[in-house]
């Protein structure tokens, strides 16, 4: 209690009615006694304690009244001064307020005269459950900092009944990942008295974030379709917290929801076009089966990666991922709408165990391995130039490959690493290198990663390796590796790649020997 005594005058409205005084110490009794002096209608006089003169400062009054008592349906006013002069829009007709309305009741809402809003979105609804609410997404791009900061889970919508507030910056009326809404939901089915626990576990209160979740996320895709380059500002601007939703969602049924708000780059749009999961689909080839997606931090690397290159025999479109967390995303995804999210460094690894009439049927090379009967090309090891290339590579590797093998899906690359499941190994890496810096051994790596180099036979480097290990195994065995070494880099599988620094000058140092 801040006071050490309250002393309440009233009188009624009706003409000659007496009135009272009620006086009470905080103790068990109180006491009523008549008076002369009272007028028509209530006044409350408290006596703070030494200790909480504070709430008799101006400033003070102001802030309680503008969070707790915003939106009572009476003027609060403090030395002449209405302090709630701000209406509830929630409460009125969409048709009635206009944009400085809104953009006023805003600025309340952020606690900021400066700042703009690109999205507002008026909700009523009386089923399932009453709900009158509001919502706002700033114009301001969050900073990374601003994104972290709270992570207790409240978020920027506060919670009313029958416009009580009943928790400012309520934590469970809204998933923590949509926590940059500004806004108000104001049900009459949730009663004044509900405590922060039952706010938690509320069976009532889990239904009202459901049901407002789902409106929010179907408001941004009609945004999407009636103004996409609007929405692309935003997507930009709130893709993290999108991709949070996608992760924290409990249901594949949510994620997928989540996730098609979010809008990627391929390899059938043009730079700077993105499209969504649900027109990827809609352009499938007939029989494909999977969505395939390469991680890549941009699109020229994305384009010129191995793995794109060895799967352009398929002719199929591919989603370039240029966030790190985009591959966390989509391993977490799995699926959406029943096609299976699959990695094209993956599929490289699954042709490898296609059956040949498999591959046949696809359109591909069946001689991938090395087993073409047909005369050698001039521009291409022989089966045998492969099969003594492979023995002496893996020999020359050692315990760097788990494999090593002939490939011709490759054209400008001579040679890629594959490693199954690599977006999680790369996660892995990522995470391990960053609490123990000195790393893994080579035989650790080799016993988790278990890496295939795979060679091109047709690239010059590699045929010129060929010819070289029997005339200069030493020079040949340094190329080997600096092609491993290239490989595992272009696979995002060495997170420190200083160490190659020594091996590239004593490679340049034995090629200018003979210069």
């Amino acid at each position: 209690m801040v006071s050490n005594k309250v002393v309440v005058h009233t009188k009624s409205f009706l003409p000659d009615s007496q009135g009272y005084t009620w006086t009470s110490e905080g103790g068990v009794s109180y006491e009523i006694s008549e008076t002369d002096d009272a007028e028509q209608g209530t006044t409350i006089i408290i006596h703070l304690k030494p200790d909480c003169r504070k709430f008799s400062e101006e400033d003070t009054v102001k802030e309680i009244v503008d969070k707790h008592s915003s939106f009572v349906g009476f003027p609060i006013l403090l030395n002449n001064t209405v302090l709630n002069a701000v209406p509830p829009l929630w409460t009125l007709n969409p048709q009635d307020i206009d944009e400085d309305q809104h953009l006023d009741f805003f600025r309340h809402l952020s606690n900021n005269e400066q700042e703009h809003y690109m999205y507002k979105l008026f909700y009523k609804t009386d089923a399932p459950l009453n709900i009158r609410s509001i919502f706002y997404v700033s114009e301001h791009r969050p900073s990374l900092l601003e994104m972290t900061q709270d992570q207790t889970g409240n978020s920027g919508v506060s919670l009313y009944s029958r416009k009580i507030l009943i928790q400012h910056k309520a934590a469970h009326v809204v998933p923590k990942w949509m926590r940059f809404l500004r806004g108000v939901i104001d049900s009459e089915d949730i009663p004044l008295n509900i405590s922060r626990e039952l706010l938690q576990n509320n069976a009532l209160i889990r239904k009202l974030r459901e049901t407002v979740t789902g409106r929010v996320v179907r408001f941004f895709l009609e945004q999407s379709r009636k103004d996409p380059v609007k929405y692309m500002k935003f997507h930009d601007s709130y893709k993290m917290f999108i991709t949070e939703g996608v992760l924290s969602e409990e249901t594949p049924n949510s994620k997928e929801d989540v996730a098609q708000l979010l809008r990627y780059e391929t390899s059938g749009t043009a730079p700077g076009e993105s499209t969504g999961l649900t027109e990827y689909i809609s352009r499938m080839q007939e029989g494909q089966r999977h969505i395939y997606y390469l991680c890549a931090p941009s699109r020229e690397l994305a384009e010129s990666s191995p793995y794109f290159e060895a799967l352009k025999s398929k002719n199929v479109e591919v989603i370039f991922c240029f966030d790190a967390y985009d591959e966390v995303l989509m391993m977490q995804l799995q699926k959406f709408q029943d096609k299976q999210l699959f990695s094209v460094e993956n599929e490289v690894v699954a042709d490898m165990f296609k059956p040949a009439e498999s591959a046949k049927k696809e359109g591909e090379e069946t001689e991938v391995e090395g087993e073409n009967e047909a005369a050698p090309s001039p521009f291409q090891l022989s089966s045998t130039q492969g099969e003594q290339l492979v023995d002496w590579a893996k020999t020359s590797l050692g315990i760097k490959v788990d494999d090593v093998k002939i490939t011709t899906k490759l054209d400008k690359h001579p040679a890629m690493v594959t490693v199954w499941e690599m977006g999680s190994i790369r996660h892995f890496l990522r995470s391990q290198y960053l609490t123990d810096s000195k790393g893994m051994t080579e035989d650790e790596k080799i016993a988790l990663f278990k890496p295939t180099l795979q060679l091109n036979s047709s690239h010059s480097v590699v045929m010129k390796m060929n010819k070289l290990k029997d005339e200069d195994e030493e020079l040949a065995g340094l190329i080997l590796r600096q092609l491993y070494d290239n490989a595992m880099v272009s696979a995002g599988l060495t997170e420190d790649a200083r160490p190659m620094i020594g091996r590239i000058n004593e490679l340049l140092e034995k090629v200018l020997q003979s210069r």
